[in-house]
């Protein structure tokens, strides 16, 4: 399937969602004044912009049993603020400038105010999560679910960043069971929750939630692919970042793995020592970009993308439920890996 409206329709519905969800959280936030800054640092993210593709993720795929949206709501924008926090803290722990195209949370509000608002804004999640819920009316054993569900999936995005944090700091270069290993956990098992969940609220058949969790958790593999590569080969205008960052920040992502697995010895000497030094110029990054096209691992890159693609879809297919939902979420996995930004 490939769409024939350069992603039109799914963009609005993405922008529609995604007021919907950023309404929800702000219409129920009391904002503290006399802690300006502990609020501001901690919603800066969700303000400036985003995909917010996870949450709208939860609420299609309770739209596919035909789940209402004000039910998804307290879910979907839980779901979002998790990952904003991994957003404030990653870019701490990367010592990025900027996202969004604009100063990152750290630099914005200082380094003191990016941890907390981050620490804030995950337990302020958690806790929203729980009463918005209760006041739906949901029932103990169901909250209970959906709480563990997320916890645990807090879990392994933690530990997907501890595996990416010692990346950076060894020498050595990760294999790539390594780098999967670590993008299942870090990227992935939040997407995939976040398909699991839609379909958990409406109480989907068992056989069901298998398949919207292998659904997510093959998109989520696709979408790192993707985004790795923009790291490293992306446009500044449409990524928010510098070029190259991923290399000036030393990240040992999939590109970097290929590139230095099929390197001569100076090469890899080289793509080391820049790496090392987290401080790559332009005739640094010129120098990995220029093996990278060389051995053409952008291609390389975008069809192990595809093959994840092809996985999901066979996985959303093979559900029963709303047709057009189902081709939202279809048409959404190729939106992923096609993208520039």
């Amino acid at each position: 399937m490939k769409n024939n409206k350069n992603f039109e329709s799914l963009i609005l519905d993405i922008k529609e969602k995604a007021n919907k969800i950023n309404e929800f959280i702000f219409n129920n936030l009391e904002f503290d004044n006399n802690l300006k800054n502990l609020y501001e640092s901690a919603f800066y993210y969700l303000k400036s912009g985003g995909k917010k593709i996870r949450p709208y993720l939860v609420i299609k795929s309770g739209e596919l049993f035909g789940l209402e949206d004000k039910l998804a709501l307290p879910t979907a924008a839980t779901i979002e603020m998790i990952h904003n926090f991994t957003l404030i803290h990653d870019d701490i722990m990367d010592n990025s400038d900027f996202r969004h195209h604009l100063p990152s949370a750290h630099k914005k509000y200082g380094l003191d105010y990016g941890i907390l608002g981050g620490d804030f804004l995950l337990i302020y999640a958690l806790n929203f999560l729980t009463e918005k819920n209760k006041d739906l009316g949901f029932d103990y054993n169901k909250i209970l679910s959906i709480n563990k569900n997320i916890l645990q999936t807090c879990i392994e995005i933690c530990e997907g960043q501890a595996l990416d944090s010692d990346f950076s700091k060894n020498y050595k270069i990760p294999s790539k069971k390594d780098y999967f290993l670590m993008i299942s956990k870090k990227t992935s098992s939040l997407i995939s929750t976040s398909c699991f969940l839609g379909g958990l609220i409406v109480d989907a058949e068992l056989k069901y939630l298998k398949k919207l969790k292998n659904y997510g958790k093959y998109l989520g593999i696709a979408f790192q692919i993707i985004d790795d590569l923009l790291g490293v080969l992306g446009e500044s205008e449409k990524t928010g970042k510098p070029v190259g960052n991923d290399i000036i920040e030393g990240k040992k992502t999939l590109p970097i793995i290929l590139a230095y697995r099929f390197s001569n010895k100076k090469e890899k000497e080289r793509i080391i020592s820049i790496l090392s030094s987290k401080k790559a110029n332009t005739e640094d990054i010129n120098f990995i970009v220029k093996i990278l096209k060389r051995l053409e691992i952008e291609n390389k890159l975008r069809n192990l993308a595809n093959k994840y693609l092809n996985k999901s879809i066979k996985e959303i297919s093979n559900i029963k439920g709303d047709k057009k939902s189902k081709s939202n979420l279809i048409e959404l996995a190729y939106f992923i890996i096609e993208r520039n930004f």
